[in-house]
């Protein structure tokens, strides 16, 4: 019964690939197409947009090539420790309801930091 349950299922999912492709890999329509075509950002040369640069990219440093950067991730320098412990203060409701004009942030956890800037 396992083996028959299977087989429906590997040719469901089979079914459902070839018939779903299309719709994840076709492109914008003819009349989308002519309404991109009329965007500023638009290079009709390139056929492709250029998001307008405000300020030139920083050229690359000495330090920013794979491996270097590849050697820094699998052999890190020993200063990336600060030199002292940092401050750690208890987090409660009446903390976080003060307001403050300095700059405090707050660690909640794996990834999640509240930041609270002018009060």
């Amino acid at each position: 019964m396992k083996r028959v349950l299977l087989i429906f299922g590997l040719i469901f999912l089979g079914l459902a690939v070839w018939w779903g492709v299309p719709f994840f890999t076709m492109g914008p329509s003819q009349a989308q197409m002519d309404g991109y075509r009329t965007s500023p950002q638009f290079d009709r040369a390139a056929k492709r947009f250029r998001n307008p640069v405000a300020e030139p990219e920083p050229e690359a440093g000495e330090r920013d090539s794979f491996g270097a950067i590849l050697a820094d991730f699998l052999f890190p320098p020993g200063d990336r420790r600060p030199d002292e412990p940092l401050p750690e203060h208890a987090l409660d409701a009446a903390a976080l309801a003060e307001k403050s004009e300095m700059i405090r942030f707050a660690w909640l956890g794996h990834s999640t930091i509240l930041l609270e800037l002018d009060g």
